[in-house]
């Protein structure tokens, strides 16, 4: 009997797991994550590191998994990229195993803009073109929207960005069809956007953002870091000052004149190190 979960909602296949099983419990089926296991073939203690991130599971073992929850064909097909996603190695491996997770993820007869959405996030430059469009003349000149990015793409990259933001209702093209306005001064990733895709726009940015480091001149670049001691109630307050930030930032886009470059704003923090309270000497 299958849980009564949808599996396409998942971008986490342990959390799929672990839900699957209490909702198999509920219909009173008895499930624990140990006879899952048992039952896939898999040793339990195995099982129990990689629902913790610290062992990997093979696709063959994905599959008999899938199989002990009561997955359909497709949902095992889905949930054994997922196994994928959650365990690969590095951004353009996350990115592939990403794409192909959008592409499974819509039932049939799903409106085919729901994937859409979440592709805006999938590449770096469609929200760079995006603000491109803004001041472009021309927004089917893909080859100049294509010179003006940093680092440059290909004029094909920037036709596919046009047209996936007409798509999405982002940029409207006036009577001509040659230049496009923005549908609003501002988007943001609202609740339906997964933390995964959110999670690969930014790996590309800081990616861009090395590069900047070297390749850009410092006088058209702002790179600072600062490393602090803080508490919990401490870093509360800095997380704070850095929402606010944003919000100043968007005022001063919003008012400014004469535009004469698109720059992306990273603002992080984040953990580097763990205090052990006690002292050095401590012991657990």
């Amino acid at each position: 009997m299958k849980p009564d979960i949808d599996v396409y909602a998942y971008y986490d296949f342990r959390s799929l797991v672990i839900d699957a099983i209490a909702a198999l419990r509920k219909r009173k089926i008895r499930r624990s994550r140990r006879t899952v296991a048992i039952k896939s073939g898999i040793d339990p203690s195995l099982f129990a590191k990689a629902l913790k991130g610290q062992r990997n599971l093979t696709s063959e073992q994905a599959v008999r998994v899938a199989g002990v929850l009561g997955l359909d064909d497709r949902e095992t097909e889905y949930f054994e990229m997922l196994v994928r996603f959650t365990q690969a190695r590095g951004h353009e491996a996350k990115r592939r195993c990403f794409e192909q997770l959008l592409d499974m993820r819509r039932p049939p007869g799903a409106a085919p803009l729901c994937g859409d959405q979440y592709r805006f996030y999938s590449r770096w430059y469609y929200s760079v073109v995006r603000e491109v469009l803004k001041y472009c003349g021309r927004a089917d000149d893909y080859r100049a929207i294509a010179a003006m990015l940093i680092p440059r793409i290909r004029p094909n990259r920037a036709r596919e960005a046009v047209e996936l933001l007409e798509k999405l209702g982002l940029v409207r093209r006036d009577r001509g069809g040659a230049a496009c306005t923005l549908a609003d001064p501002f988007i943001t990733a609202g609740p339906d956007i997964r933390a995964a895709a959110i999670r690969n726009f930014q790996a590309a940015m800081m990616d861009i953002a090395k590069d900047a480091l070297v390749n850009v001149p410092k006088e058209e670049r702002e790179i600072a870091t600062s490393t602090l001691s803080l508490s919990r109630q401490g870093f509360g307050e800095v997380a704070g000052m850095l929402r606010e930030l944003r919000e100043k930032l968007r005022d001063v886009a919003a008012n400014d004149t004469d535009i004469d470059g698109v720059y992306h704003v990273n603002i992080m923090a984040f953990p580097v190190a763990r205090i052990r309270k006690g002292g050095a000497n401590e012991r657990d």
